[in-house]
Parts: structure tokens; sequence; C-alpha cells
């Protein structure tokens, strides 16, 4: 077993490694990498792999984000104090066990070789998902939540069965008022959009990769907030596409709750009647 750089791997064979490794989702590929080092013109890239002979057998994505007082993280999204702990984390490294164990321990030799603060990490829910918080053995303090993902193979009758009374009223209306809402794809995903009055007024975009999708953001104007149903059919298109296009699982989005706001967010998503999922987190300080 050799311990190899992600310049020598290169990204063709990253990423064949991650189509192809059930431990492996789209935070893991090149793409997922390359996002997390365009936050910051300052974050460095650390990823490494492991290599058996000519063969990649484990991947590791390893970036640099800044954390206060001139201090660094291993992360994919930006915190500034280590009292933060919201952003994308990294992604646990993607292999089998014994191999996972080797890359977590050349992750604490490079933050103490790089003089890193912490490495915030998790278990992506749309990969492989253990019973039990993987972290805790590596040293990691927990920090999980529970996410929601629904399930794409059942009828839509069935999707539709399993949301909140509220939300499937609220699409069954959108569907009468025949709100325009039209479904896009591009290589990082579906883009949903609905337009009123001749201009578009809300748009929802889902993350996807193998046969799962992740809802990555959304954005509403003022006078979409007054048309009801608004966000709920544009979930229910994308919905309906993925499974169209034979998705298996949509995760909702991760929502701690802490504030009133995020509680309001997290009801909304959650009322799309999706199983609860651990999403295993850990942070270990350095």
């Amino acid at each position: 077993m050799e311990i190899v750089g992600h310049e020598e791997i290169g990204d063709k064979k990253w990423d064949a490694f991650c189509d192809a490794s059930p431990q492996a989702w789209l935070r893991h590929t090149t793409r997922g990498r390359k996002g997390a080092l365009a936050l910051n013109p300052d974050n460095e890239d650390h990823s490494f792999g492991v290599m058996r002979g000519d063969t990649l057998v484990a991947v590791a994505p390893l970036v640099t984000q800044p954390l206060g007082e001139g201090e660094r993280e291993f992360a994919f999204s930006i915190n500034t104090r280590l009292s933060d702990t919201h952003s994308l984390p990294t992604p646990m490294p993607a292999g089998e066990p014994a191999l996972v164990e080797l890359c977590m321990q050349e992750i604490d030799r490079c933050a103490k070789k790089h003089g890193i603060a912490r490495t915030r990490m998790f278990i992506d829910p749309l990969t492989v998902v253990p019973a039990a918080n993987p972290l805790l053995a590596f040293g990691y303090k927990d920090h999980s939540i529970t996410t929601s993902v629904v399930d794409l193979q059942a009828e839509e009758a069935t999707i539709l069965a399993r949301m909140n009374k509220g939300h499937r009223l609220d699409i069954a209306f959108a569907e009468r008022q025949n709100y325009g809402v039209n479904v896009e794809s591009d290589a990082a995903g579906l883009h949903a959009f609905l337009n009123h009055g001749g201009k578009t007024v809300a748009n929802v975009f889902a993350l996807a990769y193998k046969r799962s999708a992740y809802y990555g953001r959304s954005k509403m104007e003022p006078e979409a907030r007054a048309l009801r149903g608004a966000g709920q059919i544009l979930q229910w298109r994308i919905m309906q596409e993925l499974k169209r296009r034979g998705f298996e699982r949509y995760d909702m989005g991760w929502q701690t709750g802490s504030t009133p706001k995020e509680a309001a967010i997290a009801d909304f998503k959650r009322h799309f009647g999706g199983d609860p999922v651990p999403l295993w987190m850990g942070i270990k300080t350095y």
C-alpha cells in the first residue's frame, strides 16, 4: 500500500474510483473537492489516495479552510470561529475499512504537519450509512444530526401520501393554478424554475450523482412568496423528474433547527415525508 497525492493520481482515476465505490458520493469527487477549493484563494488541496500497485483503492478529500485568528481547519466550507461548526465538513475517506483507518492516520499526520487547528468530518447520508458513528473510534467528538431522505423508488401516489397533508394540498392547489414550472439539467444536477408574470420568480437546484440527489439551494423573489404552494410544487417537480430519470433517493438537505428560521426550514423539508437518516459528524481538534 502507498499513500499518493491527488496530483499523481489524476482527476480521471480519482473520479473513476468514486463512480465505482459505494462509500463515495459527489463530495468525494474532484468536482466536490475543487468546489471547496474555490471558496478561498488561500485554500490548499492536501487530498490523497491509497494505491495498491497501479490500482486506486481509497480516496481522502482534504481541503484547508480559514478559521478565526489565522488558524485553518480541514473542512469543505468556511467557518470563522472554533465555536462555529455548522458548515459542510470533510467527507470521510472512501474505501475498505482497513484502508479508511490508514487514511485517518494520514489525515492526523497532515494536520500536525501543516498546523491545522481541527478536522470536521462527516459520513455522507447518500452513501452506505453505518449503524453508529464510526468517527468516534478515531478520536472525534460527536456532532451528529439527522437528515430526511425521500424514497424515489416508491410510486408517485405513495410519495405524495407520505407527505404532510398541508404540502399535498399546496401541491394540488399549485397544479390547479397551472403554475409555470420547467425543469432543466446540466452537469451539476437539476434546476426547477417557476415562472409568473412573464419572469422567473423562484428556482430550486438539486445536486445529482449516481442514483441519488441532494437539495442544494433555492431562491424566491418576494412575489413568489405570495404564491401558495410555490416551494412545494418546485420540490415536487424536481422529485418527479429525478424519479423519471431513475434516481432512487433525494436528500432534502440538512438543518439543525437551532434558530426559529432554521426550525421552520427543517419543518418544511420534513413535511415532504422523507425517512430520517443519521448524518454522522465529528470534530477533532489538534
